[in-house]
C-alpha cells in the first residue's frame, strides 16, 4: 500500500449560505431540542441528587438540589432523605451534622 501526499492548497466546495427561512428553522429546531423534556430532565439530573421514590412527591423536580443544606427534624425522615443518594450511586454521599448518635 502506498500513500501519496498532494501539495498545494485544498479548496473545499463552498456551501451556499442558508436563507432566512432555513436559519429560522434551524434556530427553532435548536430551541425545541434545548427545551425538550429529555433535555430538561438531563439538566435537572445534573443539578440534583436522587431521593427514595416515596420522597419524590415532596421535593421540587422529585430530587434534592445539589450542594444545599436540608434541615429534617424527624429521625426516620432524615435517614430516608440521606439514603436516597447512597442507594443510587457509590460516588454520591450525604452528611448528617448535629446528630452524634447517627453513626
Amino acid at each position: 500500500m502506498s500513500v501519496a501526499a498532494v501539495s498545494g492548497t485544498s479548496q473545499a466546495a463552498a456551501l451556499p449560505a442558508p436563507d432566512a427561512d432555513t436559519q429560522r428553522r434551524l434556530r427553532l429546531a435548536g430551541l425545541l431540542e434545548e427545551t425538550s423534556p429529555a433535555a430538561r430532565r438531563a439538566r435537572v439530573e445534573s443539578a440534583t441528587r436522587p431521593v427514595l421514590p416515596a420522597l419524590e412527591p415532596l421535593l421540587p423536580d422529585g430530587r434534592l438540589p445539589k450542594g444545599v443544606v436540608v434541615e429534617v427534624l424527624d429521625a426516620g425522615l432524615l435517614l430516608a432523605t440521606a439514603a436516597g443518594p447512597a442507594t443510587t450511586s457509590d460516588t454520591l454521599w450525604t452528611a448528617i451534622i448535629g446528630w452524634p448518635d447517627a453513626g
